[in-house]
């Protein structure tokens, strides 16, 4: 299953992403809510950080 995490604190989304991660999730992240909500009404979800 693959989610979008949408968290603005980055040490919180690293630690969440990872969790899930270690659960067999697919997980892919925004930092801010405006960047989530275009990646989830696009349907190109993906990375907005490395």
């Amino acid at each position: 299953m693959k989610l979008l995490l949408v968290e603005d604190n980055r040490k919180l989304v690293d630690a969440l992403s990872h969790v899930l991660k270690t659960q067999g999730y697919a997980v892919d992240t925004a930092l801010d809510g405006e960047t989530g909500l275009e990646l989830a009404v696009s349907g190109r979800i993906r990375h907005s950080y490395s």
